[in-house]
Order: structure tokens, then C-alpha cells, then sequence
């Protein structure tokens, strides 16, 4: 998953201090759009003027004429008064859902058990996940019944999953979750989530005053099934307080951010001591 499809505030703020990050000049223009309007809060003819002069700044070959159509595709693009920018700094899941991915039965129409069982577990987690992220990003009340997408999304999606390389995500697992009853397979890559119904049942007896399950790393929620379930070579950042797969034994932070965040506290709780012993 890229680290800023559910967190565009952040990547919008990223463009507008340091520039382009990326070659998708079209979608990061109509994100600096957007956070000009939004947040900077300028009218329609300032947040135009704000993109040139950006635009002229960023661009060795600006020239109005060849950038005109690309500055008022992004003015169209943001134009509606519901346009937003998606900033999704967590997503909770439930004790009931846990409980549930956790304990339905994964065998076939005749009774017999199926394969993979965890694997299987685990990637109707991963579409718990995406779904309530595509439920929150469109502030809709019920989560999604269909997955769609191409090889690029069922990959980022396996990738999401933490599922291992040499499981095939469509001739193994959604196939035994389709043999289950747990999906639908239908056509041109969408499958119907039919387990999701049984949740929403479930979710509407359940007590949501207090999730079981805060997930922050959007981009390897499989991890935080994994530590649940005390999979081996899985354990608790330091810093965030976020599971991760650690790379040797020694290490205790899951990024350079957290390791350098650890390090400046460290160095305020040094100097606060240093402080109180010579006040003392």
C-alpha cells in the first residue's frame, strides 16, 4: 500500500513545504489544490495564481500555456464543496470481529477441513481492514460488500497482509475462502465478502466503546494479527508501541523516525537529570 493513500493531509503538506514528491504531477497538483483551499483556506482565483507561482518555482520548462490545462484540471478536480482531503490516522477493530475471523469455521461444503488455515484467517483480516478504510475514507455508516481491483491492487493487498511470498493469494487462499462460503468469487477481479454480513450483525449487538485493536501502520496490518496470535519474530516498537517484524535481534525500533524520536527523549531525560542534580 503507499504510505500516503489514506494519508493525504500528510503528503499535501509534503508537497507544499518541499515540492513534488513523486513523477504523478496531475494527482499532487490536485492535492496541493486542495490543501490550498482547504486548509490555507484561499478562494478559487488565489489557490489558481498560489499552483503557477508553485508551478514556476518546481518546473525548469513552466510556461502558462503548457501547464494551463494541468493547473484547471486540478482547479475541476476540487471544485466541489465535498471535496476533502483523506486523513486517516487509525483504524479500530472490534473484539466481536477478532473473535470471529478467529473461530469461523474454514471447511468445505462436505465438512472437510481445509488448508491453510491461518493464511486464510489472516487475509480476512487484511479485507476487514481495507474495507473499513474505504467505509471511513467515503463516510458511508456500513462497510463494503465487494472487493474489485486489478493485480497491482491484490498484490498491494498481500503485501498489506503480510502474507507469505510462496501462498498464492487467488489459486490458494481465495480460493479456499470462495470453497468456505467466507467470499464469493464473481468476475474481472471482484469478489463479494459475504463474512463481512455476519459482522455487521455482530457489530450492531457489540459494545464499540472501546476497540480491541488500533491499527496505525495501515500498510502491514498483518503484523498486528500476527503479534495477537503471538506469531514467532514479531514484536512491540519501542517508540509507537507498533508491532514489526525485526530485522535482528537487536533491534527494537521499526524505523529510523522512531529510533531518532527514542534517541531525542532520551537526551531530554539526560539533561533534566544533569539539571536537578545541580539545583540539588
Amino acid at each position: 500500500m503507499n504510505e500516503y493513500k489514506y494519508r493525504e493531509l500528510d503528503l499535501a503538506e509534503q508537497i507544499y513545504r518541499h515540492g513534488f514528491q513523486t513523477n504523478h504531477l496531475p494527482s499532487e497538483l490536485r492535492l496541493l489544490a486542495l490543501y490550498l483551499k482547504t486548509v490555507q483556506d484561499l478562494r478559487p482565483r488565489q489557490v489558481r495564481e498560489r499552483l503557477e507561482e508553485f508551478l514556476r518555482r518546481q518546473m525548469p520548462d513552466y510556461s502558462p500555456e503548457k501547464y494551463y490545462p494541468l493547473v484547471n484540471r486540478a482547479l475541476r478536480q476540487t471544485a466541489s464543496k465535498d471535496s476533502r482531503l483523506i486523513q486517516i490516522e487509525e483504524v479500530p477493530v472490534w473484539q466481536e470481529e477478532l473473535d470471529y475471523i478467529r473461530k469461523v469455521p474454514l471447511t468445505a461444503e462436505d465438512g472437510a477441513s481445509l488448508p491453510e488455515d491461518y493464511n486464510c484467517r489472516k487475509l480476512l483480516f487484511a479485507f476487514l481492514v481495507e474495507m473499513r478504510l474505504v467505509q471511513t475514507a467515503c463516510r458511508t455508516n456500513s462497510l463494503p460488500l465487494y472487493f474489485k481491483g486489478d493485480k497491482k491492487r491484490y498484490q498491494e493487498l498481500k503485501k498489506t497482509a503480510k502474507i507469505p511470498e510462496s501462498v498464492s493469494l487467488h489459486e490458494t487462499l481465495i480460493h479456499l475462502l470462495d470453497r468456505a462460503g467466507l467470499v464469493k468469487i464473481l468476475f474481472n477481479g471482484m469478489i463479494r465478502l459475504c463474512f463481512l454480513e455476519e459482522l455487521e450483525k455482530l457489530s450492531q449487538n457489540a459494545d464499540q466503546a472501546f476497540p480491541a485493536l488500533r491499527i496505525r501502520n495501515l500498510s502491514a496490518c498483518g503484523w498486528y494479527f500476527d503479534y495477537l496470535n503471538d506469531r514467532p519474530r514479531i514484536r512491540l516498537c519501542s517508540a509507537c508501541r507498533q508491532p514489526f517484524r525485526p530485522r535482528s535481534n537487536r533491534q527494537i525500533y521499526c524505523c529510523e523516525a522512531c529510533a531518532k524520536d527514542a534517541g531525542r527523549e532520551a537526551g531530554r531525560l539526560r539533561i533534566r537529570k544533569y539539571r536537578e542534580r545541580k539545583a540539588a
